[in-house]
């Protein structure tokens, strides 16, 4: 009970704390340029796009939006891969991730021309160089029911309540 009667502030420190950051006016107002920099930046890519969408037709502006949507996923094929190894590794339990395991399925990817970016390919992978004998599994760890592989057509006649589990289960 005593320290609250005898509690006082601290006093307040040398250094203000601002939104943006900064320590004093010098670097907020260096903030608040590049923030207007990056903006007009953008503001001008925006332009330059538009004006060269104004003078195409249909088939080129179609054109422009496949090379955008070809190198979007380009630059999210690490993403696939990396959710494709999560999905391999729920679905294959006992296949233990070791260095010798993980560097066999990388060669069999390179030999074979698959990206990785599907659970498939790492089932294909497996199931090759399993029958060879050429990775370590701990068979206490195989599940006893295989994945059900779930078909377009699958998913357009499903109930929605089941879609929507499905949905939130992955």
């Amino acid at each position: 009970m005593d320290d609250l009667i005898t509690w006082s502030p601290e006093p307040a420190a040398e250094d203000e704390w601002s939104l943006v950051g900064a320590l004093n006016d010098d670097e907020t107002y260096a903030c608040h340029i590049a923030h207007q920099e990056a903006l007009e930046a953008e503001l001008r890519r925006e332009r330059e796009l538009s004006e060269k969408l104004d003078g195409l037709n249909a088939g080129q502006i179609l054109q422009l939006y496949e090379k955008e949507l070809a190198q979007q996923a380009k630059r999210s094929i690490p993403q696939q891969q990396e959710e494709a190894v999560r999905q391999f590794i729920c679905e294959a339990p006992e296949f233990l991730l070791s260095k010798q395991n993980t560097d066999r399925v990388d060669q069999y990817f390179k030999a074979s021309g698959l990206d990785a970016t599907s659970p498939d390919h790492f089932h294909q992978a497996y199931k090759a160089l399993s029958a060879r004998g050429l990775i370590q599994t701990d068979e206490s760890k195989r599940p006893r029911t295989p994945r059900k592989r779930i078909t377009q057509e699958d998913l357009e006649t499903m109930p929605l309540d089941q879609l929507a589990a499905l949905a939130n289960r992955r």
